[in-house]
């Protein structure tokens, strides 16, 4: 196997009809290299499939064996759970028809609000909601390591704790998982989960496919059954933004008075109000942007003065 280690021993055969132990003093040589080495004291070490011719020569006489090196068997998956466990993995045989790059941006409450499936499940995929993958956000409430090695997360929707949703992490050792063609994606989504830290209290996002599942009491079931298994991606939601801090509304300029004696409003610049520039200030303190001095004031209790400079500094 490769990176593996076997010590060979070199035995002589002498004229007495005695056996000699003779590997430390036998000079060693491997016929390939580059697939087992073999040191001074005869150690084997195996570096790429293949076989190689291993020499040891003492005094005049030697003698060779032959090492096949093969790569080690990956191993096998983990066996993990049971019901709709192709489903749950991304496994099955529709798994293909779920396209993972087209995301449903939605609520819990609202994924509560699907006919309800929690009895008398299909083994296969079957349910329109198990062919899409959903976005949403929620307030996590627990996560717990399962027997089947899914981590269970119960979210609250953070607008309604009553509406409930679970998700659940898949392990990418398991069978299964293992086999997806998207087990990159799914051993993506537990490293995201293990990076996350504690998440009790804290608001997540999470992406992951629509499934139903029995009705077996879970922590966290949805009204309908509906879960979001497996996760493909998570996250901790962005925090809201603050609120803008309100500013107050400008409080009015000084209003200009008339010199005494006269009924003139001397201005060292343009005031601008809602009619434009002002030419005249009413006695009830507000502006006119007429240009002539003609018409009535009785709404507003006459002229105080006419602005100067204006075209109405002059009669």
């Amino acid at each position: 196997m490769i990176e593996a280690t076997a010590q060979f021993t070199a035995t002589a055969a002498l004229s007495n009809g005695l056996t000699q132990n003779v590997t430390a003093q036998a000079s060693w040589i491997s016929s390939n290299p580059a697939v087992a080495t073999v040191s001074a004291s005869g150690v084997v070490t195996g570096v790429g499939s293949g076989q190689a011719e291993v020499r040891a020569m003492y005094q005049s006489i030697s003698g060779s064996t032959t090492a096949t090196i093969e790569e080690a068997s990956p191993p096998a998956p983990l066996s993990c759970g049971i019901e709709r466990w192709s489903v749950k993995t991304l496994s099955d045989a529709d798994a293909p028809r779920v396209n993972l790059n087209e995301i449903t941006s939605t609520t819990i409450s609202a994924l509560n609000g699907f006919a309800v499936h929690c009895s008398r499940l299909p083994d296969a995929r079957t349910f329109p909601e198990e062919f899409r993958v959903y976005e949403v956000s929620g307030v996590a409430r627990l996560t717990r390591n399962e027997d089947d090695h899914d981590v269970h997360i119960a979210l609250s929707d953070p607008d309604d704790a009553s509406q409930t949703i679970v998700v659940e992490v898949a392990d990418p050792a398991c069978a299964g998982a293992a086999q997806s063609s998207d087990a990159s994606v799914l051993a993506h989504a537990r490293s995201q989960y293990q990076n996350l830290g504690a998440l009790a209290g804290k608001t997540v996002k999470v992406r992951g496919v629509g499934f139903y599942d029995f009705d077996h009491g879970q922590t966290g079931r949805s009204r309908n059954c509906i879960e979001l298994h497996p996760v493909i991606d998570i996250s901790l939601a962005p925090a809201p933004a603050p609120a803008p801090t309100p500013t107050r509304s400008p409080t009015p300029g000084h209003i200009p008075t008339p010199s005494p004696g006269t009924n003139i409003c001397n201005v060292t610049s343009a005031i601008a109000t809602v009619c434009g520039t002002a030419t005249a200030v009413y006695n009830d303190h507000t502006y006119r942007c007429s240009q002539n001095r003609s018409g009535t004031c009785a709404g507003h209790a006459g002229v105080s003065c006419w602005i100067c400079p204006g075209p109405l500094c002059t009669p």
